[in-house]
This record gives C-alpha cells, sequence and structure tokens, in this order.
C-alpha cells in the first residue's frame, strides 16, 4: 500500500519511552541502549523531534518565545515523525533491517503537548501515515521533581516546561495513552520517581530479552 493511502499501523518491535519534560525519558532510553548493546541486540536508538532539519527546526522554536500556534506545531512534528518513520535510514527502514526500535518520545508526545491547543483528532488526522509503536512506556515522574530536575539542568526557557504546563500535560498524557491503548498499543505506566537504576529495573522486563 502506497504510502500516502496508508493509515497509522502498529509496528512490531517500536517501543516508545514518554514522560514530561525532566521525567528521565532520555535516561532510560540510554540505559536500554546500553543494556541492548551489551546483549548483542540489534538496535535503533532513536528521539522526537529528531536530529534532521525538521526537528532542529521544532528545537529552535522550543526554546524561542516567539508566538507559534498549536497547529503550527502540530503539523511541523508531524512533518518529522513522517521522515522519521519513512525515511532514509528511519524507524521502519531499520525494522526490516531486523533492528529493535527504541525512541525518546512519539506519537503519544504530540497528543498531550500540541493536545492543549488543537484536538486530539486532528494530531491524529495529520499524523495518519506515521508507524504506531508496539509498547509505550511512560514514566509518571511528578511534577515537582521534573521541575527541579530542569533547574538543576540550568538549560535555558523551554516553551512547555513551566510548573503550572507540566500539570496540565499530566492530565493530557493520560487522556493520549488512552486513545493510543484503545488503538491496540500496549501501554504500561511506570513509577518514575526514583534513582534511573531503581526505574529502569522496572522498564528493561518490558523489552522481553531476559
Amino acid at each position: 500500500m502506497a504510502e500516502q493511502n496508508s493509515q497509522a499501523r502498529i509496528l512490531p518491535g517500536f517501543v516508545a519511552v514518554e514522560g514530561l519534560d525532566g521525567a528521565g525519558a532520555t535516561t532510560q532510553v540510554a540505559l536500554a541502549a546500553g543494556r541492548l548493546r551489551v546483549r548483542g541486540v540489534p538496535h535503533f536508538r532513536t528521539r522526537e523531534p529528531t536530529d534532521g532539519p525538521i526537528g532542529q527546526l521544532i528545537r529552535a522554536l522550543l526554546a524561542s518565545r516567539r508566538p507559534i500556534s498549536g497547529t503550527a506545531f502540530t503539523l511541523l512534528f508531524a512533518a518529522d515523525r513522517a521522515e522519521h518513520c519513512h525515511g532514509a535510514g528511519g524507524i521502519i527502514e531499520h525494522r526490516a533491517a531486523g533492528d529493535l526500535v527504541i525512541s525518546d518520545r512519539c506519537i503519544a508526545s504530540s497528543l498531550a503537548y500540541q493536545g492543549l491547543e488543537v484536538r486530539p483528532e486532528y494530531v491524529e488526522a495529520v499524523n495518519d501515515t506515521a508507524a504506531l509503536p508496539e509498547r509505550v512506556v511512560f514514566l509518571n515522574t511528578p511534577v515537582a521533581l521534573c521541575q527541579r530536575r530542569l533547574r538543576a539542568r540550568g538549560a535555558g526557557w523551554q516553551r512547555f516546561d513551566g510548573i503550572a504546563t507540566q500539570r496540565r500535560l499530566l492530565a493530557a498524557y493520560d487522556a493520549a495513552l488512552d486513545r493510543l491503548q484503545a488503538r491496540g498499543v500496549t501501554v504500561h505506566r511506570i513509577d518514575g520517581d526514583g534513582a534511573p537504576e531503581e526505574v529502569f529495573a522496572h522498564l528493561w522486563p518490558l523489552f522481553g530479552i531476559d
């Protein structure tokens, strides 16, 4: 089926780790990739926004105070995700080669973050050719802890990092994960309030490697 006529399908062997900024998703993806490497499991570690040209534009806009509409952000993320899935060296190509794919964020982030400003049906519609992860692992990390970690990083201002926004995002994530679960995606919610190794002890078994 041609890409333009296809609809989002669950892709076996594709795992996404999600959470608020500061929840620890990047750390957990790094730990998982390290364990997979030690086990000799072929894998592709990736993230959204990607490091491609569209992803770099998104990252610049996230750090900018320039007003950007929710619709514009939704379309940018969808374009980045389409290239991430279908482009050269992307998710589908890696899965075809037999690599397990583990991504720091995916469609659940758009449903939560862009869902603050646009209807979730619209987010789903503009992502209708992107692959859905087989599993989504959501790190349920308290907002107060996320805020402490963000301050400790010393990073500059980011559009969605405010405490009030993060509180809204927790509820938005619940709705987003429920939508994905209704579409057949397996969703795991695990406690992110702990040392990275403690959280990873709950995440790693979900891969079913050993």
